[in-house]
């Protein structure tokens, strides 16, 4: 007892021990400022105000440095994502300075004296590997050329824009603002992405001077000097770019010209030249012949010669005039024509000719101009199918357009979509990225053509869309948006005016939009599955074939327009790609059709999706009739019909229980159908279950990803049980009615032959269903016993197949393709075919040719035989008639030997050939041909 009570008191002791420790340590950790945050029981507070004033009042100032040559390096290897973008940053540029001396003309003309015309020019000089890029713009003074390009990140155009925001409203509503891009003051830098050195010239109106600034890409300083070429620019400001080695592709004129179109097409307003070369044709200048004495006196000769047959010409016409008019139509017909003819000679003699000469010509490229930003009613549809040709390079126009204009927040932007004829014909198979649907342009400066990677939906991505916004926010490269509250307001408001706009068409031109339904209607089914905001909107869009619409569709609002009294659900069967003449004769349309009920049929993969992800539209279920759930709406109204099923169900309960156990493992219950009309019984999925139509779906995509391991949901699925519905009206049904009655339950139970009748009605209304069966090897045996009963064979008959010869044995060595035709060509001969049409049998390899002597004899003796022959056959009377050397040459040609002049076969086998007398032969029968 004492020992455990002193147990307890030393236990006290060390807790209060450790207690106390513990307290001590807490303390510590609080007053010790330790470096573990965790370690601390509140955070380190920053600095108080009453601390900043004091350190306020000791501070020293300092500048930040910079090394100018690594930004430079910085500034122009990371800034931008590609080289190419250099000629749209000069370009943007350019087309700033222009726009800038447009919105001064407007307040004094007399600024565009010193260069009327505002343009661009760019010149590609190649074998001093300069690129030349000179505008008509505002100019740079020297003090702007040291502040705008000596200074990195300083920009004029922003300068400027703030002083056009203090100006009077009057100037700030010119619209100048919208024109101008410039933000961040580094475009001039892409230059040194494809120029080692840089020469900017520029002239301004407010200085006298023209002044040139000079800069190298690794260079820390810059240099500007007085042009000396003078005042040779009038105004604005040319840009020289010295190329580098590897973008000496940049020089190709064809490369200017497509990177224009890519990015600057639509810059400025202002045109923008490219020296170019050109083949024209131009005449050819012939040298007049000079004529000697005697040539001039033969024509003195000839031309009185002439005057006096035309003067006894004159008086033989007179008289001959009344018998010409006589002559045949035909006649004067041949004449004219003859006249025609020389008539069309003279005037090809009479065309001077010409000769293909290559020029150079300063050539526009940006000639079409971004119709977006006009007034829809001001653009024609010639104009509209254009502008989409060049932007796409398609030979086909569009079939519609939207052109619109919307406001995104603070953001105002134009809107411009095409609507394609037919879809690209790798739609399917290239990746989002890859079809270039989307240009979005800040004023009017291609950006990107990926705003974001769901700008325009996936399975929206055959249309073609531009968006040019006034203003949104920009990375410093100016090659990428940043996504921001606008762009998703851009994004929807597209949306919404290309959905709007296929509603409108399929309301005022219902054949057009059933033609392009044709073609576009499944990335529509897609849009219904994918695309949940916009899939009430799609719906009002889809069309399908029905029942009632024999030729074309019919939209869903359609039908609930014209649905029957009482009818609260959407009928549709399901196959995919069944013919509709198939689908109409399905067993589960048959009762709806015949009452006139309209039925859907769905024939694409996508379809049965689309009423899963629907559901219902306008308050109407949609409805499977392979399903079970299928009500008409009046079974409560026919009291009669509701009798009468009444009675049904008591009279084939028998039937219906009998096969529901025979059936047990594939059905979950036998029921009387009532949708059947002449099919003696349908096989119907639960409303959680697939159709056979779903099922085929599941397997061909499970077969495509490969179908590794097994798939648990398709599994459980083809193995969900069905409800068998049987006709009671069809003379089938009731004659097993009446087999099952007279044997009893439990005799019809042991019964092989109803139960091969069962099994075989069974899978007959699986096929005839949709679905597969699952043993078709059984199945078909089952056809065939059923064939045999029919047609009185012996059910235990087996066929005499006799006995089967057995497969050679096992050859050994690697497999030789030759040696099984060398076999065949011992086994057998060829056979030969004479002249004569008769044939003889190949003699062996061995046997000697034919002297050659002989075979000469031969053929001499025929020909000589030939040409007697025809001698004979001229007539004695018949005058012989020179020759001209093609008739001779036609004679020599007759004469030549062919095949059919002698029997080759004579020449023995080819088998064997002696090739050097063989050769002797040939070179032999060359003069032996020549002596015939």
């Amino acid at each position: 007892m004492k020992l455990g009570r002193y147990q307890k008191l030393l236990t006290l002791i060390t807790l209060s021990i450790a207690l106390v420790n513990f307290s001590y340590s807490k303390e510590d950790a609080l007053n010790s400022g330790a470096s573990d945050p965790t370690e601390q029981a509140l955070p380190v507070a920053g600095f108080q105000p009453e601390q900043e004033v004091l350190m306020s009042k000791n501070q020293e100032k300092f500048e930040f440095q910079s090394d100018i040559a690594r930004l430079m390096k910085v500034v122009v290897s990371h800034l931008y994502h590609d080289r190419d973008v250099f000629l749209r940053e000069l370009l943007s540029n350019s087309g700033d300075a222009l726009e800038k001396q447009r919105f001064a003309s407007l307040t004094d003309p007399k600024v565009m004296d010193s260069a009327p015309a505002l343009n661009i020019t760019i010149l590609a000089d190649a074998p001093s590997k300069r690129l030349i890029i000179r505008d008509s713009g505002v100019g740079m003074t020297k003090e702007e050329l040291q502040k705008n390009l000596g200074t990195i990140a300083r920009s004029g155009t922003s300068e400027f824009l703030s002083k056009l925001e203090n100006s009077p409203s009057n100037e700030k509503n010119s619209g100048t603002s919208s024109n101008l891009i410039g933000q961040f003051g580094l475009g001039f830098y892409s230059s040194f992405l494809v120029a080692d050195r840089v020469l900017v010239s520029s002239k301004s109106n407010d200085d006298d001077k023209q002044w040139v600034f000079e800069s190298n890409a690794d260079a820390a300083e810059f240099k500007i000097s007085e042009d000396p070429r003078g005042s040779n620019l009038g105004r604005g400001t040319e840009i020289t770019l010295y190329m580098k080695e590897d973008a000496l592709d940049f020089l190709q004129v064809d490369k200017l010209k497509e990177l224009i179109a890519t990015h600057s097409e639509f810059s400025t307003t202002a045109p923008i030249y490219v020296w170019a070369e050109k083949e024209i044709e131009v005449p050819v200048e012939e040298e007049p012949k000079k004529e000697s004495d005697e040539e001039k006196n033969e024509k003195d000769e000839s031309k009185e010669s002439d005057e006096e047959e035309n003067e006894k010409d004159e008086s033989k016409d007179k008289t001959d005039s009344k018998s010409d008019a006589e002559d045949d139509d035909d006649d004067v017909k041949v004449d004219d024509e003859d006249s025609k003819d020389d008539d069309a000679e003279d005037e090809e003699s009479k065309k001077p000719k010409t000769k293909t000469v290559k020029i150079h010509e300063w050539e526009q490229v940006n000639t079409k101009g971004p119709i977006w930003v006009r007034d829809p009613k001001s653009v024609t549809d010639d104009e509209y199918t254009a502008f989409y040709k060049s932007l796409t390079g398609e030979a086909q126009g569009p079939t519609s357009w939207v052109h619109f204009k919307g406001d995104a927040g603070r953001t105002s932007f134009h809107g411009l979509i095409f609507v394609p004829e037919v879809l690209p014909q790798d739609f399917y198979s290239k990746t989002y990225a890859q079809l270039d649907s989307v240009r979005l342009f800040v004023r009017k400066v291609l950006i990107t053509k990926e705003p974001s990677p769901d700008f325009i939906p996936k399975w929206l991505n055959w249309i073609k869309v531009i968006v040019d916004a006034d203003d949104l926010p920009l990375n410093v490269g100016r090659d990428s948006l940043q996504v921001t509250k606008s762009l998703k307001q851009i994004q929807n408001i597209v949306l919404k005016k290309f959905i709007d706009h296929l509603s409108s068409l399929s309301k005022k031109e219902p054949e057009k939009y059933e033609k392009l339904w044709k073609k576009i209607g499944t990335t529509l089914k897609v849009g219904v599955v994918e695309d949940l905001k916009s899939r009430d909107k799609l719906a009002k869009l889809l069309r399908f074939q029905s029942s009632q619409s024999s030729t074309g569709t019919v939209g869903l609002d359609e039908y609930v327009a014209r649905r029957k009294k009482n009818q609260k659900q959407i009928y549709f069967i399901a196959g995919a790609g069944t013919e509709v003449k198939d689908l109409s004769r399905s067993p589960f349309v048959e009762k709806l059709v015949a009452r006139g009920y309209e039925v859907l049929y769905l024939t694409e993969p996508m379809d049965e999706m689309i009423t899963s992800s629907l559901a219902n539209f306008e308050g109407m279920k949609f409805q499977d009739v392979a399903k079970k759930g299928l009500e008409m709406g009046d079974e409560d109204e026919d009291v009669d019909e509701k009798e009468a099923l009444k009675n049904f169900k008591t009279q084939f309960e028998p039937l219906s229980k009998w096969m529901k156990k025979e059936l047990e493992e594939f059905v979950s219950d036998v029921v009387i159908s009532n949708r059947l009309t002449t099919s003696p019984c349908a096989v119907v999925a639960d409303s959680y279950a697939w159709t056979g139509n779903m099922e085929r779906l599941m397997a061909a995509q499970n077969q495509q990803k490969g179908g590794e391991g097994s798939n648990f949901i398709m599994d459980y699925m083809k193995k969900a049980k069905k409800t068998f519905e049987i006709n009671p009206k069809h003379p089938l049904i009731q004659g097993l009615l009446s087999r099952v009655e007279e044997a009893g339950e439990e005799s019809a139970n042991e019964n092989e032959e109803l139960k091969q009748v069962a099994r075989v009605l069974w899978d007959t209304s699986l096929v005839r269903s949709g679905f597969t069966v699952p043993d078709t090897n059984s199945y078909f045996d089952q056809i065939e016993l059923l064939l045999r009963k029919s047609l009185g064979v012996d059910e235990h008959e087996k066929i005499e197949v006799g006995e089967i010869k057995p497969a050679p044995a096992v050859e050994e060595g690697p497999f030789n393709p030759l040696a099984s035709e060398k076999n065949e060509s011992e086994e057998e001969k060829p056979v030969q075919i004479n002249s004569d049409g008769t044939t003889q049998k190949s003699e062996p390899n061995n046997q000697e040719w034919a002297e050659w002597s002989k075979v000469k004899d031969q053929i001499k003796e025929k020909v000589i035989k030939d040409d007697q022959a025809e001698k004979e056959e001229k007539m004695p009377d018949e005058e012989p008639k020179e020759q001209t050397e093609d008739e001779e040459d036609d004679e020599a040609d007759e004469g030549d030997l062919d095949d059919s002049d002698f029997d080759f076969s004579k020449l023995g086998d080819m088998g064997d050939i002696d090739m050097e007398k063989m050769k002797e032969m040939m070179k032999d029968f060359g003069g032996f041909k020549d002596e015939l």
